[in-house]
């Protein structure tokens, strides 16, 4: 027990770095988070608290944080660049994430959900650790980052625009939308059924050793790992093996 307070501790109140200014802030319940133009870690623990780290007063002012229908909502009113706004946040039974406008989440424990729903957009990065006993749904578009370990009954992921993925983990099932540019490194994710559709320019790294069906078009490419029990392929699609348990799939014109 005097570990758990102990880390939670460290995690809220940290080592303030000189000249800058912490704020601790109330909240009502929440079970959504949005945020924009700051930096979050979250943590989960059953105590739940906001604190607010800015480089100086006028920062921490501009970093709005209110609760709307049951939705966090964290951004700042004027946005400037080199007055970066760190928020904690401790909370549990979080079921939806959005990052919008560079804003980044860093998760510090293991988030734990029955589903769990992330939304990136313009530039927003997520990492972190997620064990969801049923479902895990990320949407990833114009170059955002999102890196996690998954364990989940089923994930589900669309990403497109530059949007950048590493996933790792395991699932029973696993379906990917990859468009645009988007670029997906899925190797390290072990899953039973494996969906994969590739279009526009993107590329997409995964691994099956069961069931597995991919579907190219345009000039996309799905690279992937292992000897399928099962592999299913779209009619103008072609698999060429590129090395020993590597095998690349493109779209045949």
């Amino acid at each position: 027990m005097l570990k758990i307070i102990t880390m939670l501790t460290m995690f809220l109140f940290g080592m303030v770095t000189k000249g800058q200014i912490a704020e601790i802030r109330t909240a009502a319940q929440f079970s959504r988070i949005e945020i924009r133009n700051a930096t979050l870690f979250y943590m989960e623990s059953d105590t739940t608290s906001i604190r607010v780290e800015a480089q100086n007063e006028a920062g921490c002012k501009q970093l709005k944080t209110q609760v709307v229908d049951g939705t966090l909502k964290i951004g700042n009113t004027k946005y400037n660049p080199e007055n970066k706004v760190k928020v904690y946040v401790s909370a549990k039974n979080i079921s939806f994430f959005k990052a919008a406008d560079n804003a980044i989440i860093e998760v510090s424990n293991q988030l734990t959900a029955l589903n769990l729903k992330v939304v990136l957009q313009s530039g927003a990065s997520f990492s972190g650790n997620i064990n969801a006993k049923n479902k895990v749904n990320i949407e990833a578009r114009k170059q955002t980052t999102f890196r996690a370990k998954i364990q989940s009954q089923t994930l589900e992921g669309h990403f497109k625009d530059n949007a950048k993925i590493i996933l790792c983990g395991r699932t029973e099932k696993a379906v990917i939308h990859n468009a645009d540019r988007a670029w997906c490194n899925a190797r390290n994710l072990v899953t039973h059924s494996l969906t994969v559709r590739a279009e526009g320019s993107s590329e997409a790294w995964i691994y099956s050793n069961k069931y597995m069906a991919i579907e190219v078009i345009d000039s996309a490419k799905v690279i992937y790992n292992g000897i399928p029990q099962a592999l299913s392929l779209n009619l103008d699609a072609i698999a060429l093996e590129k090395k020993r348990s590597e095998t690349a799939v493109s779209y045949q014109y």
